[in-house]
C-alpha cells in the first residue's frame, strides 16, 4: 500500500491546519524502499518523492477531519488489520501446539524436562515482549539466523504466547480428578492415552476462558511488532500519520480498528465454547463472557 511513485507533495503548515496540494497521479505503485525528502524553505515544508499510500490529494482538509483517513489512504489500514489478524491468528495456533507438549511434559515428562520448561516459561513470563523481538530479529543473525520481519513477528508471538499458555493449559491438567486418571491406568493407559483420552477435553473446557482472554492480549500486543517493520495495524498507522501530519484522525480510527477486532474475537470464541463445550452439557451453567 504505498503511493505511486514520482508524486511530489507540497505540505504547506499554516497554524494549526495541514494543507496536502498536489495532482492525482495513476498507475505505478512505490517500493517500500522510498524515501521521503523534506526540506524547509520560508517556514514551507515540502515532500518529494513517494510516501507510503498517498494517491495525490488534492484541494484542502479541515484541521481534523474523519474522512481524511480515508481520502488519503482507503486501504492502507485495513490492509495492515488483516495482517494484525493473520499474525494472531497464526500464532495462537503455533503457540497453542507449542503449550500443549510443554504442558504434558511438565506434568508427566521426566524431571529434566520440567526443570527446562519451567525454565522456559518463567524466561518467557519475565522478560519483556519487545526484548525477545529484537533478540529474533536483531540477534540471531548474528550467528547466521535471519528472519524476514513478518517472520520474526510471527515467531516472537507464538512463543511469547506459549510460555502464558503452557501455564494455562497445566493449571487444566492438574484441575482434571486424580481419580479419574487412576481409572485411566487401570484400564491399561499409557500416559499420553490418559491425556488424549481422558485430560485434555476437560482440561480445555476450565481453562478455555483464559486461553480466549489470552489470545484477545495477543491480538492487542501485536502492535509491538511495528518496531521491527512488521507492517500491521499500528506500523501502518505509524507511517501514515507520520507522513501526512494527521496523528489525531489515524490513531483515532486505529483504535477503532483494535475495538472491533477485539470485540469480535470475544464473540467469536464465545461461539465456539458454546458450541464445543456446552451443547454436550445443556443442563450446566456457561461461561459469561
Amino acid at each position: 500500500p504505498f503511493a505511486p511513485s514520482g508524486s511530489v507533495l507540497d505540505l504547506a503548515a499554516h497554524g494549526s491546519s495541514v494543507w496536502l496540494l498536489g495532482t492525482p497521479a495513476e498507475g505505478k505503485q512505490a517500493s517500500g524502499s522510498d524515501v521521503l525528502a523534506r526540506s524547509t524553505d520560508g517556514g514551507r515544508t515540502f515532500a518529494k518523492g513517494s510516501g507510503p499510500c498517498i494517491p495525490g490529494l488534492g484541494g484542502e482538509l479541515a484541521p481534523t477531519s474523519a474522512n481524511v483517513v480515508w481520502a488519503v489512504c482507503p486501504t492502507g489500514m485495513l490492509a495492515g488489520a488483516w495482517l494484525t489478524i493473520h499474525l494472531s491468528l497464526g500464532a495462537f495456533a503455533l503457540g497453542f501446539v507449542i503449550a500443549m507438549l510443554l504442558a504434558f511434559l511438565r506434568t508427566a515428562g521426566p524431571r529434566p524436562f520440567r526443570a527446562g520448561i519451567g525454565a522456559y516459561v518463567e524466561f518467557i513470563r519475565n522478560t519483556p515482549f519487545l526484548v525477545q523481538l529484537f533478540i529474533i530479529y536483531f540477534s540471531l543473525p548474528a550467528i547466521g539466523i535471519r528472519f524476514e520481519a513478518t517472520t520474526a513477528a510471527l515467531l516472537g508471538m507464538s512463543l511469547n504466547f506459549s510460555g502464558y499458555a503452557t501455564e494455562i493449559v497445566r493449571s487444566g491438567i492438574e484441575a482434571v480428578p486424580r481419580s479419574q486418571i487412576e481409572a485411566g491406568y487401570s484400564l491399561g493407559f499409557t500416559r499420553l492415552q490418559i491425556f488424549r483420552h481422558i485430560i485434555v477435553f476437560p482440561a480445555l473446557r476450565t481453562v478455555y476462558p483464559a486461553l480466549a482472554s489470552q489470545f484477545v492480549l495477543l491480538m492487542l500486543g501485536s502492535s509491538i511488532v511495528a518496531a521491527i517493520s512488521a507492517e500491521e495495524l499500528t506500523a501502518i498507522t505509524n507511517t501514515l500519520q507520520s507522513t501526512t501530519f494527521r496523528a489525531f484522525e489515524f490513531y483515532f480510527v486505529a483504535t477503532g480498528l483494535y475495538l472491533l477486532m477485539a470485540i469480535g474475537a470475544r464473540l467469536l470464541l464465545h461461539a465456539i465454547y458454546w458450541a464445543v463445550f456446552e451443547r454436550a452439557r445443556p443442563g450446566e451453567r456457561g461461561w459469561s463472557r
